[in-house]
């Protein structure tokens, strides 16, 4: 089977702050970035280029809304979280699985975005 996925997915590093951090930029939609399910993910290029949510649009069939929501989730594997790290764009699995955990958190009354206290450690 052909690999689209870009990045190395032994070169991934995370930085989790033990403090509430604000991070200086807004999601499209005006409301603060957070940081993330896994805190700062980093690439092999170190700290020239992290991300935390990598805030994406999809459209919710439920609700008949578009919907912003994190394309970083605790159910990526290691791949496909190097492959975001590295500047890849999501591809439909990723978006797919984005999509049910926002899903499934939205119906828990629970925002999609991860909120501090909720980071976890990178998959294996």
């Amino acid at each position: 089977m052909f690999n689209s996925l870009r990045g190395d997915p032994d070169s991934l590093r995370q930085k989790i702050h033990e403090h509430q951090k604000e991070y200086p930029t807004n999601r499209e939609d005006g409301t603060k970035k957070g940081p993330g399910y896994f805190g700062e993910v980093y690439n092999k290029d170190g700290e020239q280029f992290f991300t935390t949510e990598l805030p994406t649009k999809v459209f919710n069939v439920y609700g008949h809304m578009t919907l912003l929501i994190p394309a970083v989730v605790p159910t990526l594997n290691r791949e496909e979280l190097a492959h975001l790290a590295a500047g890849g764009q999501p591809t439909w699995q990723i978006t797919e699985k984005a999509k049910r955990h926002a899903e499934e958190r939205l119906a828990k009354g629970k925002s999609p975005f991860a909120v501090f206290g909720e980071q976890k450690e990178l998959p294996k």
